[in-house]
């Protein structure tokens, strides 16, 4: 739910402020979060860069996002994302994923485009899912 909140906040953004960068697609990977965790991810900390560092040993300063509000004209501002890392690279099994597509064209699009290919990674998943099915 928390990517589409992002997903339409953005748009929404974009609207009454012209175009702007685009940072989230409602496109991507799910993972359980029990998964995500037995992997050694954790929640970020939001704060400012310099004083997490002051606080937390070296070991754990991967999880710091900065978060700013002191410079009026200058706002880094991130917990809404509720941003969960891993300090290494991620490697997981097809059957640990939820593809997420925002419609049900781009799933038959990206089935498709699997069988053109001559693979089937759609079969292998733990399954697929829609923005539309999550939000509507």
């Amino acid at each position: 739910m928390l990517l589409a909140n992002n997903c339409w906040f953005e748009q929404t953004w974009r609207k009454e402020n012209g175009s702007g960068k685009t940072r989230y697609e409602p496109t991507g990977l799910i993972f359980r979060k029990r998964h995500v965790y037995a992997l050694g991810g954790r929640p970020v900390i939001y704060d400012v860069t310099e004083d997490a560092k002051g606080y937390l040993p070296t070991h754990q300063w991967w999880r710091i996002v900065n978060f700013d509000l002191r410079n009026e004209n200058n706002i880094v501002d991130w917990p809404h994302e509720r941003e969960c890392r891993i300090p290494h690279k991620l490697s997981f099994n097809s059957a640990d994923v939820v593809l997420l597509f925002a419609n049900n064209t781009e799933v038959n699009e990206f089935i498709k485009l699997c069988d053109e290919r001559g693979t089937q990674y759609y079969r292998l998943v733990r399954g697929i899912t829609t923005m539309e099915s999550i939000v509507c």
